[in-house]
């Protein structure tokens, strides 16, 4: 939580033109910065960086950089929004980078990537192993991002297709602080077959229920699913902003059909009233709600992708050692004592186990034998599960592989789902 106390900005930096940049020593700043942001990308965004600036439980001040003129005046900003991730047994942490703005005027005088320099130097000071964006496409390949992870999802349900007043027993109403237990539970149903999803804290669920004075860019009606006797069977979220025309479901979590068909029915009636032309899901595939609308005829329409940026290869390795390792225990690996050579062209790491432990990730030394050969920008979506060697050797023909060390990539680096249901 941030203070409203006056403090010494983090940074000061005197940049070209009369420019400054900045962080923010106090709430008149955080001001200045929400309203720059409200005027480049609409009047709903200004209140949500308000809200994580002075809310949010894990961003600071110093996650905030922005760019002003010599009067005063806000040209350019952009935020790292703090998550945790759970990669198998591993945690990560993971910096996004968030409401990247720049006033027409100011453009193309390299003020975003002055601010990036800073925002790695603060992924480095938090500790982060990943950084994501959710960002236009192209422009922050410069920046050492590229599409690796599902962002959102697209199954299609018309709302004739959905149930109209299914006789389940079940009611919903708009959730509370209360819920939250349930919620929880709920909540780690809903990620229980994802191999990767963000950890959701009760400071962050207190975060996302408390209810704001007027809905912000990341407001959501969080709805509960009820049961006769009053139990929460299930919720939704729901986006009060996004792009398209339709009704948007963007988290959901059932125990059972019943409740299911509920929420669809209230979906449709809720779409029906407010002229929405139809459903759309944007959850994982393995998802129940998914799977329940597709009884009924959900298409999916495809996901777009997060973008991410691996600060340090080495360090990623490390950090999910744990779920290495747990993969190696669980298949004809077990109890590997091997070096797995990785080459990136330019460089390389090789992994070293012992007994089925990674004791090392180390720089690879010299042009020997490397069981994987890659760009490095390919063998992120292969270590996240996002991509299958075949379909990177597709995309990149200079990805290959040696011998009959297929099957222990694959172990290593399975196909897996991952989602990312949002902590603002």
């Amino acid at each position: 939580m941030n203070t409203t106390i006056p403090v010494l900005p983090r940074v000061n930096e005197t940049l070209a033109d009369g420019l400054t940049m900045r962080t923010p020593a106090g709430l008149d700043d955080v001001e200045r910065v929400a309203t720059f942001a409200s005027t480049v990308f609409g009047p709903e965004v200004g209140p949500m960086m308000r809200t994580l600036l002075a809310r949010h439980p894990s961003m600071t001040w110093d996650d905030q950089s922005f760019v002003e003129n010599e009067a005063g005046e806000v040209v350019s900003a952009l935020c790292l929004i703090p998550w945790t991730w759970r990669y198998g047994r591993a945690e990560l942490a993971v910096g996004e980078m968030g409401v990247v703005a720049t006033a027409v005027d100011y453009r193309r005088r390299g003020l975003v990537r002055r601010q990036v320099d800073f925002f790695k130097e603060r992924l480095a000071e938090r500790g982060c192993v990943l950084s994501i964006i959710q960002g236009i496409p192209f422009y922050y390949r410069q920046f050492g991002y590229d599409y690796a992870l599902p962002l959102e999802g697209g199954w299609r349900l018309e709302l004739r297709q959905a149930p109209s007043t299914p006789e389940t027993g079940h009611n919903l109403r708009r959730a509370t602080l209360d819920d939250l237990p349930s919620l929880q539970s709920l909540y780690a149903r809903a990620v229980r077959s994802l191999t990767i999803h963000a950890v959701r804290t009760p400071e962050i669920w207190r975060y996302l229920l408390e209810p704001y004075m007027t809905p912000v860019a990341d407001s959501r009606q969080t709805w509960a699913v009820c049961a006769a006797d009053g139990a929460v069977a299930g919720y939704a979220r729901l986006p009060e902003f996004h792009f398209g025309a339709e009704l948007v479901v963007d988290e959901a979590s059932l125990v059972s059909a019943d409740a299911g068909l509920a929420l669809l029915a209230h979906l449709r009636r809720q779409a029906e009233a407010a002229g929405r032309p139809f459903i759309r899901l944007n959850l994982p595939g393995s998802n129940d709600l998914v799977q329940l609308a597709r009884s009924f005829g959900a298409v999916s329409e495809g996901t777009y992708s997060w973008q991410l940026y691996v600060p340090d290869m080495a360090a990623l390795l490390r950090a999910i050692g744990p779920t290495l390792e747990d993969r190696l225990a669980a298949s004809l690996y077990a109890g590997l004592t091997r070096e797995v050579r990785i080459h990136f062209y330019r460089a390389g790491l090789a992994l070293r186990f012992e007994q089925g432990r990674l004791q090392e990730v180390a720089a690879l030394e010299g042009q020997g034998q490397a069981d994987l050969s890659l760009p490095l920008w390919a063998f992120v979506p292969l270590v996240l599960g996002h991509r299958t060697l075949d379909e990177l050797h597709f995309a990149y023909p200079d990805t290959s592989w040696h011998g009959g060390v297929r099957l222990l990539l694959e172990t290593l680096f399975p196909r897996s789902e991952a989602f990312l249901y949002t902590v603002y």
